[in-house]
């Protein structure tokens, strides 16, 4: 008997255990069907796809257009301006005049709006085949998180095919466009530009740059290279491009001594041009600066003046390439001027390639431009562009591109042309 008992005690408790199981499985049940989305007829899916593929399409050209207008749809009245290109200033007077990025995610929302608008074109290839589509005007909300952009879409759509009717509002996708890196690395750029106004902070840009894994790149205007457009760059495959300017007081020298020095008479910097070095070997630039007890200050601080003013360079030490630095000179009355030197470094001894000029060309929007590179002595030679407009043909120098509206402006474009000797550029 009492066998029996323990034998009853366990069907007892197994039954309750099966009991509990069931309860258990049958709630995770619930709960995973109440996180589904409701059922889509097959037919119906087709058209969620192609709504979610509109507003991924949608957005992503809305954020690339508004990076490459500097967070703007329409520019602001503060713009550098040069022939048709409008560029917004960020930083100017010594004064900040960046926008904050929920105002950048504002004007990303509408522009994919109308952008989607274009793309659904009323629908058509559906009610070409039956559908009767139904539709109010979307919403979009644009959210810019690390690494990720996300669209948020309302839009009421009643999709009818004989009988059956389905209807949709709510649609969401996320983009791998990280623009929220690039206004977060511009942020940190001006904070540290704002301390120090009195010239073009290129190190600590480049180092933030690095950190934060951006490209960036800067073209100077004005005849003292005053007026900067700066651009950071993500994606190397299909680029986001954040497009700003910035304005400075300096004059690379060129200046007005009432007006900039404490004391005339103590400290003048003379106007110099920038400093072309073609021959290899060691190169030397004189600071053209007058006064008493100068002191000469070299930034980054890889090239270095001595007590005389005198910068040495040895171009085995530098690739060919384009190098800015900035020069701030002080007197012993404690009296400053700053301005920016530019190294040209693009020295060959006759065995790298010589590039033949390639000079300046003027492309309409929609017309593709094809073009080949020459170079003398062509045996072995490669070449490579940093352009974010098109791909170089490693090995025979021709690249073609058809320039899309976002593409409108100014573009410096690097060639660079490589042998077992070395590399020059042009």
């Amino acid at each position: 008997m009492q066998k029996r008992g323990q034998l009853t005690v366990f069907i007892v408790v197994g039954l309750l255990l099966v009991a509990l199981l069931v309860g258990f499985f049958a709630m995770q049940s619930s709960v995973t069907q109440k996180g589904l989305e409701p059922q889509i007829p097959q037919d119906v899916s087709a058209i969620k796809l192609f709504v979610d593929g509109c507003l991924m399409e949608a957005t992503t050209q809305a954020v690339r257009d508004v990076a490459w207008n500097g967070g703007y749809m329409t520019p602001p009245e503060l713009v550098f301006t040069q022939e048709d290109d409008i560029v917004p200033y960020y930083f100017k007077d010594e004064t900040r005049h960046d926008v904050l990025l929920e105002f950048i995610a504002d004007e990303v929302s509408r522009e994919a709006e109308s952008l989607f608008i274009e793309c659904i074109n009323d629908f058509t290839t559906f009610e070409d085949q039956g559908f009767t589509m139904l539709f109010e005007n979307p919403h979009i909300d644009i959210t810019f998180t690390p690494g990720v952009t996300t669209s948020e879409l309302t839009f009421p759509l009643t999709i009818i095919k004989v009988e059956a009717v389905t209807t949709l509002s709510q649609f969401v996708v996320e983009h791998a466009l990280d623009f929220h890196t690039l206004h977060t690395m511009m942020q940190e750029y001006l904070t540290k530009q704002e301390q120090d106004s009195s010239y073009f902070l290129v190190g600590d840009l480049s180092s933030l740059a690095l950190q934060h894994d951006v490209r960036m790149q800067f073209t100077q205007f004005g005849e003292s290279g005053e007026d900067v457009v700066l651009e950071l760059i993500v994606d190397e495959e299909e680029p986001i491009i954040y497009r700003v300017a910035t304005q400075f007081t300096w004059d690379l020298g060129q200046v007005d001594l009432p007006e900039v020095l404490v004391d005339e008479n103590k400290l003048r910097l003379l106007p110099f041009d920038p400093w072309i070095i073609t021959k290899p070997g060691i190169a030397t630039f004189q600071i053209p600066a007058k006064g008493e007890g100068l002191k000469y200050i070299v930034d980054p601080d890889s090239l270095t003046a001595d007590t005389n003013g005198l910068i040495t360079l040895d171009t085995t030490d530098f690739h060919n390439n384009e190098h800015l630095y900035y020069i701030r000179v002080t007197d012993q009355f404690d009296n400053v001027v700053d301005a920016p030197l530019l190294i040209e470094l693009n020295v060959n001894d006759g065995t790298r390639p010589v590039i033949a000029p390639i000079g300046r060309h003027t492309v309409k929007v929609g017309d593709e431009f094809k073009y080949r590179v020459l170079v003398e002595n062509q045996e072995g030679v490669t070449f490579e562009s940093e352009s974010v407009l098109f791909d170089i043909d490693s090995e025979t120098g021709v690249f073609s591109f058809t320039p899309e509206p976002h593409d409108r402006g100014i573009h410096s474009v690097r060639i660079i042309a490589t042998n077992e000797f070395g590399s020059t550029w042009q």
